[in-house]
């Protein structure tokens, strides 16, 4: 199976554009264009990360659609949107946040009890 991943800034970008313009009733893909095969997707952030254990994929579960791959026509005319984050930077980014945030706990209101 392979999918389509837009990264949240871009995702953003494009719901704002959407909110300054007549878009009509008719749905407006936004995406990159481009896809991964899932089993790539994993071995890429297993990479990015460091991991060097054994990844095992459960066949027991439907794939469900082999291909999900957008076509961002419309978003290109109606929003002049384009996605400007490759996958690549997408999961750099997201990984450089989930390394400084994985250890924060929400501290607010954690000493309250404690007398």
């Amino acid at each position: 199976a392979s999918r389509e991943f837009l990264y949240v800034e871009d995702c953003a970008e494009a719901i704002c554009k959407s909110i300054k313009v007549n878009t009509g009733p008719e749905p407006i893909n936004i995406g990159t264009c481009s896809e991964i095969k899932i089993c790539d997707l994993v071995e890429t952030i297993a990479d990015m990360m460091g991991y060097e254990g054994c990844i095992t994929y459960n066949s027991d579960f439907p794939n469900g659609q082999p291909r999900r791959c957008l076509d961002v026509s419309r978003a290109k005319q109606i929003l002049d949107f384009e996605s400007s984050t490759d996958l690549k930077s997408g999961l750099e980014k997201t990984l450089a946040w989930y390394y400084e945030n994985k250890y924060k706990q929400n501290l607010v209101g954690y000493f309250d009890d404690i007398q």
